[in-house]
Protein backbone atom coordinates (compact mmCIF):
# COMPACT_ATOMS: atom_id res chain seq x y z
CA UNK A 1 0.00 0.00 0.00
CA UNK A 2 2.69 2.42 1.01
CA UNK A 3 4.75 1.78 -2.87
CA UNK A 4 1.04 2.57 -4.55
CA UNK A 5 0.37 6.00 -2.50
CA UNK A 6 4.26 6.67 -3.42
CA UNK A 7 3.86 5.92 -7.01
CA UNK A 8 0.42 8.22 -6.71
CA UNK A 9 2.67 11.29 -5.08
CA UNK A 10 5.61 10.44 -7.54
CA UNK A 11 2.89 11.04 -10.47
CA UNK A 12 1.30 14.07 -9.00
CA UNK A 13 4.13 15.81 -7.37
CA UNK A 14 4.74 17.45 -10.22
CA UNK A 15 2.03 19.57 -11.01
CA UNK A 16 0.42 18.92 -7.45
CA UNK A 17 -0.08 23.08 -7.42
CA UNK A 18 -1.85 23.18 -10.39
CA UNK A 19 -4.17 20.21 -9.18
CA UNK A 20 -4.45 21.93 -5.84
CA UNK A 21 -5.43 25.24 -7.63
CA UNK A 22 -7.77 23.49 -10.13
CA UNK A 23 -10.04 21.39 -7.71
CA UNK A 24 -10.35 24.68 -5.48
CA UNK A 25 -11.85 26.73 -8.62
CA UNK A 26 -13.51 23.46 -9.63
CA UNK A 27 -15.42 23.00 -6.56
CA UNK A 28 -15.86 26.77 -5.91
CA UNK A 29 -17.87 26.93 -9.09
CA UNK A 30 -19.70 23.67 -8.80
CA UNK A 31 -20.80 24.64 -5.52
CA UNK A 32 -21.97 27.64 -6.80
CA UNK A 33 -23.60 26.86 -9.87
CA UNK A 34 -25.53 23.33 -8.22
CA UNK A 35 -26.53 24.69 -4.80
CA UNK A 36 -26.68 28.57 -5.15
CA UNK A 37 -28.06 28.26 -8.70
CA UNK A 38 -30.32 24.98 -8.37
CA UNK A 39 -31.62 27.20 -5.58
CA UNK A 40 -32.34 29.90 -7.31
CA UNK A 41 -33.99 27.97 -10.29
CA UNK A 42 -36.36 26.12 -8.21
CA UNK A 43 -37.63 29.25 -6.56
CA UNK A 44 -38.23 30.80 -9.90
CA UNK A 45 -39.99 27.66 -10.76
CA UNK A 46 -42.57 27.73 -7.51
CA UNK A 47 -43.19 31.14 -8.31
CA UNK A 48 -43.91 30.30 -12.26
CA UNK A 49 -46.34 27.56 -10.73
CA UNK A 50 -48.14 29.70 -8.17
CA UNK A 51 -46.77 28.35 -4.96
CA UNK A 52 -44.80 30.29 -1.95
CA UNK A 53 -42.62 27.47 -1.35
CA UNK A 54 -42.72 23.59 -1.45
CA UNK A 55 -44.56 21.53 0.98
CA UNK A 56 -45.13 17.70 1.21
CA UNK A 57 -48.45 18.41 0.12
CA UNK A 58 -47.20 20.43 -3.28
CA UNK A 59 -44.56 18.52 -3.92
CA UNK A 60 -45.92 16.07 -6.35
CA UNK A 61 -47.69 17.97 -8.43
CA UNK A 62 -44.16 20.45 -8.66
CA UNK A 63 -42.14 17.97 -9.71
CA UNK A 64 -44.42 16.76 -12.07
CA UNK A 65 -44.62 19.67 -13.86
CA UNK A 66 -43.20 19.52 -17.50
CA UNK A 67 -41.03 22.80 -16.67
CA UNK A 68 -39.98 20.91 -13.68
CA UNK A 69 -38.70 17.94 -15.10
CA UNK A 70 -37.14 20.13 -18.70
CA UNK A 71 -35.22 21.92 -15.72
CA UNK A 72 -34.13 18.60 -13.28
CA UNK A 73 -33.13 17.41 -17.22
CA UNK A 74 -31.00 20.38 -17.57
CA UNK A 75 -29.32 20.53 -14.64
CA UNK A 76 -28.64 16.71 -14.94
CA UNK A 77 -27.11 17.59 -17.85
CA UNK A 78 -24.77 20.70 -16.73
CA UNK A 79 -23.61 18.30 -13.75
CA UNK A 80 -22.56 15.24 -15.85
CA UNK A 81 -21.17 18.04 -18.42
CA UNK A 82 -19.03 19.22 -15.20
CA UNK A 83 -18.11 15.44 -14.53
CA UNK A 84 -16.72 15.16 -17.61
CA UNK A 85 -14.92 18.45 -17.83
CA UNK A 86 -13.21 17.75 -14.73
CA UNK A 87 -11.93 14.45 -15.62
CA UNK A 88 -10.33 15.62 -18.82
CA UNK A 89 -8.91 18.08 -16.45
CA UNK A 90 -7.22 15.33 -14.07
CA UNK A 91 -6.30 13.10 -16.44
CA UNK A 92 -4.54 15.83 -18.42
CA UNK A 93 -2.43 16.95 -15.27
CA UNK A 94 -1.75 12.92 -15.03
CA UNK A 95 -0.36 12.69 -17.91
CA UNK A 96 1.77 15.86 -18.17
CA UNK A 97 3.53 14.44 -15.03
CA UNK A 98 3.87 10.97 -15.92
CA UNK A 99 6.07 12.46 -18.92
CA UNK A 100 7.26 14.91 -16.16
CA UNK A 101 6.32 18.06 -17.87
CA UNK A 102 4.39 20.71 -16.23
CA UNK A 103 0.53 22.24 -17.01
CA UNK A 104 -0.93 25.07 -15.45
CA UNK A 105 -4.23 25.64 -13.82
CA UNK A 106 -5.47 27.45 -17.52
CA UNK A 107 -4.17 24.22 -18.86
CA UNK A 108 -5.79 22.10 -17.54
CA UNK A 109 -9.02 24.06 -18.18
CA UNK A 110 -8.37 24.10 -21.18
CA UNK A 111 -7.67 20.13 -21.64
CA UNK A 112 -10.84 19.96 -19.87
CA UNK A 113 -12.89 21.61 -22.68
CA UNK A 114 -11.04 19.85 -25.31
CA UNK A 115 -11.53 16.81 -23.66
CA UNK A 116 -15.20 17.14 -23.90
CA UNK A 117 -15.47 18.40 -26.92
CA UNK A 118 -14.06 15.40 -28.40
CA UNK A 119 -15.85 12.84 -26.06
CA UNK A 120 -19.22 14.37 -26.34
CA UNK A 121 -18.74 14.51 -30.76
CA UNK A 122 -17.92 10.82 -30.18
CA UNK A 123 -20.22 9.67 -28.08
CA UNK A 124 -23.43 12.39 -28.49
CA UNK A 125 -25.89 10.00 -26.27
CA UNK A 126 -24.16 7.76 -24.76
CA UNK A 127 -22.01 10.35 -23.19
CA UNK A 128 -24.44 10.52 -20.68
CA UNK A 129 -25.11 7.06 -19.79
CA UNK A 130 -21.14 6.86 -19.26
CA UNK A 131 -21.21 10.02 -16.44
CA UNK A 132 -24.37 8.80 -14.97
CA UNK A 133 -22.92 5.17 -14.48
CA UNK A 134 -19.68 6.39 -12.91
CA UNK A 135 -21.19 10.29 -10.86
CA UNK A 136 -22.69 7.46 -7.61
CA UNK A 137 -19.49 6.55 -7.09
CA UNK A 138 -16.77 9.06 -8.08
CA UNK A 139 -18.94 11.83 -6.54
CA UNK A 140 -20.84 10.69 -3.70
CA UNK A 141 -19.82 12.89 -1.53
CA UNK A 142 -20.84 15.82 -3.43
CA UNK A 143 -24.43 13.91 -3.51
CA UNK A 144 -24.89 13.74 0.14
CA UNK A 145 -24.07 17.37 0.06
CA UNK A 146 -26.33 18.35 -2.54
CA UNK A 147 -29.08 16.03 -0.66
CA UNK A 148 -28.15 17.58 2.92
CA UNK A 149 -28.40 21.28 1.27
CA UNK A 150 -31.03 21.58 -0.93
CA UNK A 151 -34.80 20.69 -0.21
CA UNK A 152 -35.87 19.20 -3.54
CA UNK A 153 -33.19 16.71 -3.22
CA UNK A 154 -34.31 16.00 0.16
CA UNK A 155 -37.61 15.56 -0.08
CA UNK A 156 -37.34 13.95 -3.03
CA UNK A 157 -35.01 11.40 -0.88
CA UNK A 158 -37.89 11.06 1.72
CA UNK A 159 -40.64 10.39 -0.51
CA UNK A 160 -38.33 7.70 -2.67
CA UNK A 161 -37.44 5.83 1.09
CA UNK A 162 -41.17 6.27 2.19
CA UNK A 163 -42.08 4.51 -1.18
CA UNK A 164 -39.82 1.55 -1.08
CA UNK A 165 -39.17 -1.15 1.47
CA UNK A 166 -36.43 0.16 3.57
CA UNK A 167 -34.50 -3.13 3.07
CA UNK A 168 -34.83 -2.69 -0.89
CA UNK A 169 -34.01 1.32 -0.85
CA UNK A 170 -30.89 -0.28 1.28
CA UNK A 171 -30.14 -2.85 -1.09
CA UNK A 172 -30.91 -0.63 -4.01
CA UNK A 173 -28.43 1.39 -2.89
CA UNK A 174 -25.79 -0.75 -2.06
CA UNK A 175 -25.85 -2.13 -6.02
CA UNK A 176 -25.85 1.39 -7.07
CA UNK A 177 -22.81 2.23 -5.79
CA UNK A 178 -20.70 -0.85 -6.66
CA UNK A 179 -21.87 -1.12 -9.97
CA UNK A 180 -21.01 2.53 -10.46
CA UNK A 181 -17.95 1.67 -8.50
CA UNK A 182 -16.84 -1.09 -11.29
CA UNK A 183 -18.20 0.95 -13.97
CA UNK A 184 -15.96 3.68 -12.92
CA UNK A 185 -12.64 1.49 -13.97
CA UNK A 186 -13.69 1.74 -16.63
CA UNK A 187 -13.81 5.92 -17.23
CA UNK A 188 -10.06 6.21 -17.82
CA UNK A 189 -10.44 3.86 -21.16
CA UNK A 190 -12.66 5.36 -22.37
CA UNK A 191 -11.32 8.73 -21.91
CA UNK A 192 -8.36 7.73 -23.48
CA UNK A 193 -10.16 7.40 -26.84
CA UNK A 194 -10.27 3.32 -27.17
CA UNK A 195 -11.60 2.06 -30.33
CA UNK A 196 -14.60 0.06 -28.93
CA UNK A 197 -16.27 -1.04 -25.92
CA UNK A 198 -15.50 -4.52 -26.36
CA UNK A 199 -11.77 -3.09 -26.15
CA UNK A 200 -12.36 -1.01 -23.39
CA UNK A 201 -13.91 -3.92 -21.49
CA UNK A 202 -11.20 -5.89 -22.00
CA UNK A 203 -8.43 -3.55 -20.86
CA UNK A 204 -10.99 -3.12 -17.65
CA UNK A 205 -10.24 -7.09 -17.21
CA UNK A 206 -7.06 -7.65 -17.90
CA UNK A 207 -6.73 -4.81 -15.02
CA UNK A 208 -8.88 -6.56 -12.33
CA UNK A 209 -7.43 -9.79 -12.96
CA UNK A 210 -5.51 -11.21 -10.33
CA UNK A 211 -6.08 -8.25 -8.06
CA UNK A 212 -9.43 -6.81 -7.93
CA UNK A 213 -9.58 -6.65 -4.49
CA UNK A 214 -6.41 -4.64 -4.01
CA UNK A 215 -7.77 -2.32 -6.86
CA UNK A 216 -11.23 -2.08 -5.08
CA UNK A 217 -9.39 -1.28 -1.68
CA UNK A 218 -7.12 1.23 -3.17
CA UNK A 219 -9.97 3.08 -4.79
CA UNK A 220 -12.15 3.24 -1.86
CA UNK A 221 -9.16 5.34 -0.32
CA UNK A 222 -8.95 7.51 -2.57
CA UNK A 223 -12.31 8.39 -2.46
CA UNK A 224 -12.35 8.30 1.44
CA UNK A 225 -9.02 10.79 0.61
CA UNK A 226 -10.99 13.09 -2.01
CA UNK A 227 -13.77 13.40 0.56
CA UNK A 228 -11.39 14.55 3.15
CA UNK A 229 -9.80 16.83 0.94
CA UNK A 230 -12.97 18.02 0.00
CA UNK A 231 -14.19 19.21 3.29
CA UNK A 232 -10.66 21.00 3.30
CA UNK A 233 -12.08 22.63 0.81
CA UNK A 234 -15.15 23.40 1.47
CA UNK A 235 -14.34 24.54 4.89
CA UNK A 236 -11.60 26.85 3.99
CA UNK A 237 -14.51 28.19 1.90
CA UNK A 238 -16.92 28.45 4.65
CA UNK A 239 -14.22 30.48 6.62
CA UNK A 240 -13.67 32.71 3.97
CA UNK A 241 -17.19 33.88 3.61
CA UNK A 242 -17.49 34.50 6.97
CA UNK A 243 -14.60 36.40 7.35
CA UNK A 244 -15.52 38.03 4.26
CA UNK A 245 -19.16 38.90 5.74
CA UNK A 246 -17.41 39.82 9.17
CA UNK A 247 -14.89 42.65 7.67
CA UNK A 248 -17.98 44.07 4.90
CA UNK A 249 -19.91 44.37 8.27
CA UNK A 250 -17.13 46.01 10.50
CA UNK A 251 -16.22 48.31 7.76
CA UNK A 252 -20.22 49.39 7.23
CA UNK A 253 -20.11 50.17 11.29
CA UNK A 254 -17.24 52.06 11.28
CA UNK A 255 -18.83 54.14 8.29
CA UNK A 256 -21.62 54.91 10.22
CA UNK A 257 -19.55 55.84 13.33
CA UNK A 258 -17.86 58.50 11.05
Amino acid sequence: MKEYFKSVFEIIKENWKSLVLFEIAYRVFTSLLLLKGGGWLVNRLLEYQGYSYMTLDNYSNFISHPLTVLAMAAVLLAAFFLILFESYGILSCFERSWKRERITMPGMIRAGFAGCGHFVRRYPLRWILYMAGCAPYLYFHLIIWEFSQAKLAMVTLQKVYEFLPKWFFVLLLVLMLVGSMFFSFTMPFRLLRLEDGREVREHTGQMLKGRWKRDVLYSFLLQLFVLVAVLVIYFIMLVVMVAAVKLTRDSGSLSVRC
